[in-house]
C-alpha cells in the first residue's frame, strides 16, 4: 500500500469507527431503565397513577418493545399472564 492510499485509507476508517461508537452509544442509552413519574404516570394494567415508589414496578415488553410500568405487583403479575407470560419480558 502505498503512503497516498494510507492517507485516503486512514481517515475514512477513522470516521467508520467513530459512526460506529456513537451508534452504540444511542443504542445504549435507548435501552435504559426509565425512570417512574409518581404522581404523574399511570398503571398500565389497571391506569391508576402511580404514587408510591414502594409498592411500583417496571418491566421492558419485548412484545411490545416499550417499557410498561405498575402500581403494584399485581398488577405486573396480571399484565404479564394476559401478555403471552414471562418470556415475553425483561428487565423487571
Amino acid at each position: 500500500m502505498s503512503i497516498l492510499n494510507l492517507k485516503f485509507f486512514l481517515p475514512i476508517l477513522f470516521i467508520l469507527f467513530a459512526l460506529g461508537f456513537i451508534g452504540y452509544n444511542i443504542f445504549l442509552a435507548s435501552q435504559a431503565i426509565p425512570e417512574i413519574q409518581y404522581g404523574q404516570d399511570k398503571c398500565d394494567y389497571c391506569g391508576m397513577i402511580i404514587s408510591e415508589k414502594k409498592y411500583s414496578s417496571i418491566a421492558y415488553s419485548v412484545s411490545e418493545e416499550r417499557w410498561v410500568k405498575f402500581d403494584d405487583l399485581g398488577g405486573l403479575f396480571l399484565y404479564m399472564v394476559k401478555h403471552g407470560g414471562e418470556e415475553n419480558f425483561r428487565d423487571i
